[in-house]
């Protein structure tokens, strides 16, 4: 508990003075009185009066004084404490980032009372433990140790089972060498209603007399240090959530132009290529036409489906396996001969990473079907110690690179998207009438250590 200062009855301002002058008078004029009527001083009359009005009455006046003194000075510490509360809530709402609150939480204790140093860690429920967020300190490197991580179990030792209670209170669970010679270490619950927030670890001079006004003003202000915390915390949430909600809108953006607008483009050509024949072209081309134009929407209906699956994942599909499906309708709707090969050893990839390099192969294979006229197509899988890597060839038409430009072209804008969002890279070679070559590299051992999905 916190110790109390002990407060002198014995008034020490004028009026003590002028008390005791009118005593003191008080005794001369009885003393003159008794002397000019022929009376001894030391009557018994007389010193009963030398008594009550010499050294009682005073007495008396003494205590009024001192305990009005002590209501004064109490009130005025109320005052005190009550400006220092407003003013410290009115700063607590004006802060703006979760980092400068702890900071400002942490060092507020040194206003009220001399803290050698203070701790703040905050409540992880995931770990169910408390995570050191800040200290604050002289800054001279002499300070006691606290551990990064404490465990509720562990606190609720200080904490009689009873967190809810935000008194202040001495710490108990104190390991050996944790808290440096001649300083005790007291606790403040930051808790708001009957959830936690974080707990406030104080290291105190042991010399230092903590009054019930200093505990009782840090007690009281738990509530809205924790409040606080707690708001922080939650914008940051919500902001965390808005900007994974904009990525995950970005990602189906860029997974329907890669599945469902590519075919509709397709059966749009198909569909303008007929309406554009003379009546009596062969039946024999019509028909050709429509069983292209069957497995194109054949193939939409799977890529939607494939894409709702994903925005439910379950099991995934080996990556090798998925390419080579996809690889297998490409040449099944348009006929060019396909090679692919792999060296090294196939490794897992998580599924983001696995999404983003299909996507990005698709978007390739979209090209060549587009523009390239190519016969032959190449797929080379490296998996290799730090990387994937992935070359992509056709003997196609080729292009002039520099005459291409990726804001005009948006398929080749949304693969460096889906490389960049993987930390991949892609490249691109191709000159007229030479084919294309397309490489993308995902760094494999960071892309498998973040295990995103």
């Amino acid at each position: 508990m916190p110790k109390k200062i002990a407060f002198s009855l014995i008034p020490k301002n004028r009026y003590s003075v002028l008390i005791l002058v009118m005593a003191m008078s008080v005794v001369i004029v009885e003393a003159v009185e008794h002397s000019l009527l022929g009376e001894s001083l030391f009557e018994t009359h007389f010193l009963i009066e030398v008594l009550v009005f010499g050294a009682g009455l005073p007495l008396l006046a003494f205590i009024m004084l001192g305990i009005m003194e002590k209501v004064q000075a109490e009130r005025d510490r109320a005052l005190q404490d009550l400006d220092k509360h407003q003013a410290f809530d009115q700063e607590l709402s004006q802060v703006r980032s979760l980092e400068d609150l702890v900071q400002r939480v942490v060092k507020f204790p040194s206003t009220v009372l001399p803290a050698a140093q203070s701790f703040l860690h905050l409540y992880e429920p995931d770990g169910s433990s408390f995570h050191l967020v800040a200290d604050w300190g002289p800054g001279n490197g002499n300070l006691s140790h606290i551990e990064t991580d404490l465990s509720l179990q562990e606190c609720q030792i200080c904490l009689k089972s009873n967190f809810s209670a935000r008194s202040m209170r001495k710490c108990e669970a104190l390991r050996p060498g944790q808290l440096r010679a001649g300083l005790d270490r007291y606790l403040i619950p930051l808790t708001y209603g009957n959830a936690y927030t974080g707990v406030l670890h104080l290291d105190v001079p042991e010399d230092v007399a903590i009054s019930e006004s200093q505990a009782n003003t840090l007690s009281n202000l738990a509530p809205e240090m924790a409040i606080a915390i707690e708001s922080l915390r939650l914008q940051q949430a919500n902001l965390e959530l808005s900007r994974a909600t904009e990525n995950e809108r970005k990602r189906i953006a860029q997974d329907l132009h890669d599945t469902l607008g590519q075919s509709i483009a397709y059966l749009r050509f198909k569909l303008d290529h007929l309406s554009s024949q003379h009546p009596m072209v062969a039946i024999g081309v019509i028909r050709r036409d429509l069983d292209q134009m069957r497995e194109m929407a054949e193939t939409a209906y799977s890529q939607v489906r494939e894409t709702l699956a994903k925005l439910h994942p379950s099991a995934q599909v080996d990556f090798l396996q998925a390419l080579r499906t996809q690889l297998e309708q490409f040449r099944e709707r348009v006929g060019l001969e396909l090679i692919l090969n792999s060296r090294g050893e196939p490794q897992q990839l998580p599924p983001h990473i696995q999404r983003q390099v299909l996507y990005i192969c698709r978007e390739v294979l979209n090209n060549v079907e587009k523009h390239a006229h190519a016969s032959r197509l190449t797929f080379e899988v490296f998996f290799e110690a730090q990387e994937l890597r992935i070359v992509m060839t056709d003997d196609g038409r080729g292009f002039d690179v520099k005459t291409v430009s990726s804001h005009r072209n948006y398929g080749i804008t949304i693969m460096h998207e889906r490389a960049d969002s993987i930390n991949g890279q892609i490249t691109l070679f191709s000159s007229p009438g030479k084919g294309t070559q397309v490489t993308l590299r995902v760094p494999l051992a960071e892309s498998l250590s973040a295990g995103v999905g």
